[in-house]
């Protein structure tokens, strides 16, 4: 008898034990459901919309790009004296690197460059000197040989020039622009300097036919006084 009891005691308290940790666990279902999971879920929405929480800080949206330039238009809508965007002979047109323009003239195949970098651009022909050979003194009819910046780029619509060939005075005898070049370091005195400059005369290009400068069809000198300035260095090579 005395082990029955006992035994009903303890039944008793195991189902009291149970009874209450059944209800301890429906408590802590309930918190759970009330308070974690609504945070949870939230956590994951704003992980599915990539939603940044407060402290993030969001980065701003990129600067809206230049439009495109057409290759071909931003160097012809130069002004002069001004380095354009990109030009024909460019490897890579557009390309950002800044012009460092000069001129090269050889003599012996009446040929002027255009130099961008060390490189040459453009090239147009040209007439020279009547007579071979460094300059010496004025009225020798010589093209010198040197590096001479260019001191003044002149509008030479109106000038006229004689050829001498018993038709006088030609206005326009210099094309559109005359660009006067510093021969001072050579000449010493000894003539007043040379130019660059167009011709109404056409049929010399390509010909020692000049008093001693270098003339280049109207349509060549207007193009490259496009990208010169004073100071731009010309190059004459034999």
């Amino acid at each position: 008898m005395r082990n029955r009891g006992l035994f009903s005691v303890a039944l008793v308290l195991f189902l009291v034990f149970m009874a209450a940790f059944g209800a301890i666990y429906k408590l802590m279902d309930t918190y759970l459901a009330e308070k974690m999971v609504p945070d949870i879920a939230a956590a994951r929405i704003n992980i599915a919309l990539k939603k940044p929480s407060p402290k993030e800080e969001v980065a701003a949206p990129p600067e809206a790009l230049p439009p495109a330039v057409p290759f071909g238009e931003a160097w012809k809508a130069a002004p002069p004296g001004t380095a354009p965007e990109a030009k024909p002979g460019d490897e890579t047109p557009g390309d950002p690197k800044e012009h460092s323009y000069s001129v090269l003239i050889k003599k012996g195949t009446f040929t002027v460059f255009l130099m961008d970098n060390g490189k040459a651009v453009m090239e147009y022909r040209c007439a020279i000197g009547q007579n071979p050979g460094q300059k010496e003194v004025k009225g020798d009819h010589r093209t010198p040989t040197g590096t001479f910046p260019v001191d003044d780029i002149a509008d030479a619509t109106g000038w006229s020039y004689d050829f001498g060939d018993g038709m006088g005075r030609v206005r326009g005898g210099y094309g559109p622009w005359y660009i006067s070049l510093d021969t001072h370091s050579l000449s010493r005195g000894r003539w007043d300097g040379i130019g660059i400059m167009g011709t109404s005369k056409t049929d010399i290009i390509g010909k020692m036919a000049t008093a001693g400068g270098v003339r280049l069809n109207n349509d060549d000198i207007s193009d490259l006084v496009k990208y010169i300035k004073r100071g731009t260095e010309v190059t004459i090579e034999e």
